[in-house]
């Protein structure tokens, strides 16, 4: 929730995939990092991964603004 880290997973906000909409798509859909534990989902249309991506963006952003206030 909110693209923010729990357990084992990275925190969303701070990586550079969903910069990319093919290196996103690449990993969300395509499985690049299976190796990593990062689950395939090929259940999820084009749409929906664009939405997923938009989504993270969103969250990185406010979480910059944010600390960017806090300084």
């Amino acid at each position: 929730i909110g693209a923010v880290a729990t357990g084992n997973g990275p925190d969303l906000r701070g990586s550079p995939i969903p910069l990319s909409a093919e290196a996103f798509h690449d990993v969300v859909k395509g499985g690049a990092l299976l190796s990593n534990g990062m689950p395939r989902f090929d259940d999820l249309n084009d749409g929906e991964i664009s939405d997923a991506r938009q989504y993270i963006r969103s969250r990185a952003a406010a979480w910059r603004a944010q600390k960017g206030a806090t300084q």
